[in-house]
């Protein structure tokens, strides 16, 4: 295996989980690796040494991925690499046995966080997709899915790759995998059906799975008002269906993609036929119509896409989440429920709560926190401050200030 050599001090950066290195981390590297290949990281002087892979063509982002320490063993590159890819995950799939209510619908790997970066793989009842979004993971797609083939042999394995990030790695662009069936998907006791038409980068997505399950049992406990609730950016309405089970009466679901008639067959499917209504709208201009019409909410869900891919961005997007939440303000009861989500890397949980701070401000209103949560346990971080935490999940008591 070729050989890199680490600047002083980066070694332990390494250890606290700064695997992504750049050109600047290294005294020297060898000028004929090709993209995807596997190699040994060393220390000048010192004896800790690393397996990590390499990408000299990658466009925007990190030019070596480190996975794990070297045990100092001897082996041919690419056998070494389909070992620990496999070996990894084998541990990142047994990993998640561990939650016992997620059966057969969950995030299998989670990229860096199980030592895979660039690989995403979702468990849904009837397929797994995967996802490969680096070189050093894509050299294997085909052992990645024979190896997934073998240990779900009654489960559909389907690539859904990423055409964005791949062109980003100078990655071949492969033929889309056709998949024709609904996606089928079990969650928090519901079951809902998604064609592949309204299917988004991953298929669904698990990771708000606790704090929707969280805010409807927090509902539950409350002596609050529960006549109408409001879900935006509703997608396929999951956070919805959660309001009315924990006895919402009334659910307008509101998004600017057309999912009407999924969210009326998944509201049959699960018992909560004429509770929901669907509206098509940009959120921004729905909540003006609202404010316009007099229509006011006990409890509303904001939980947009990302706001801002990039940290130089991060000011504007904070921007947009106080503005979404001066909106809703507008539009709350007297008393009401506001879950205020984020899935934007560089914001974190003070970011958030400022932005709906700042808006209460602005809108005469008093807060009170009384929850917040992350992702699941299938999207797994080590830290606040690491990259793959990412959601947050705010629960406040709203009031008209005296």
């Amino acid at each position: 295996m070729k050989e890199l050599i680490l600047k002083p001090k980066i070694s332990q950066l390494i250890l606290k989980k700064n695997i992504d290195l750049y050109q600047k981390d290294f005294t020297q590297v060898p000028k004929s690796c090709f993209p995807g290949e596997w190699v040994l990281i060393k220390e000048k002087a010192g004896d800790l040494s690393f397996i990590g892979y390499i990408n000299p063509f990658i466009k925007n982002g990190p030019l070596v991925r480190i996975i794990e320490t070297h045990n100092g063993s001897e082996e041919d590159e690419a056998l070494l690499a389909h070992k620990i890819i496999l070996k990894n995950l084998l541990k990142a799939i047994n990993n998640r046995k561990i939650f016992r209510d997620y059966g057969a619908c969950k995030r299998l790997a989670h990229g860096s966080a199980d030592n895979l970066p660039g690989l995403i793989v979702d468990q849904y009842i009837n397929v797994i997709f995967i996802q490969i979004n680096t070189a050093g993971i894509d050299r294997f797609r085909n052992e990645i899915k024979e190896f997934l083939s073998t240990t779900f042999p009654d489960q559909k394995i389907h690539f859904l790759d990423s055409l964005k990030y791949r062109k980003n790695e100078g990655l071949p662009q492969y033929p889309q995998e056709e998949f024709k069936e609904d996606l089928e998907i079990q969650e928090n006791g519901f079951t809902y059906y998604l064609p592949p038409k309204l299917m988004q980068k991953v298929g669904y997505y698990y990771d708000h799975r606790e704090n929707r399950k969280k805010l409807e049992l927090k509902l539950k406990d409350l002596n609050i008002s529960l006549e109408q609730g409001l879900d935006l950016y509703c997608y396929m309405g999951s956070w919805g269906m959660h309001l009315l089970r924990g006895g919402v009466k009334n659910l307008t679901f509101v998004d600017q993609g057309n999912f009407e008639e999924q969210i009326t067959a998944n509201l049959n499917k699960n018992k909560l036929s004429g509770r929901g209504r669907f509206v098509r709208s940009d959120v921004f201009k729905f909540l003006d119509d609202a404010l316009s019409s007099d229509q006011t909410f006990n409890v509303v869900v904001g939980d947009p896409p990302a706001f801002s891919k990039e940290l130089k961005n991060v000011d504007k997007a904070l921007v947009g989440y106080q503005k979404l939440h001066r909106k809703v303000m507008k539009v709350l009861a007297p008393e009401a429920l506001y879950a205020a989500a984020s899935c934007t890397h560089n914001i974190s949980f003070s970011d958030l709560a400022k932005t709906v701070y700042e808006a209460s401000l602005r809108e005469g209103k008093t807060l009170q926190i009384i929850d917040v949560g992350v992702q699941g346990g299938d999207h797994p971080f080590f830290s606040f401050k690491s990259r793959e935490h990412y959601l947050k999940y705010i629960l406040y008591i709203i009031r008209e200030r005296e």
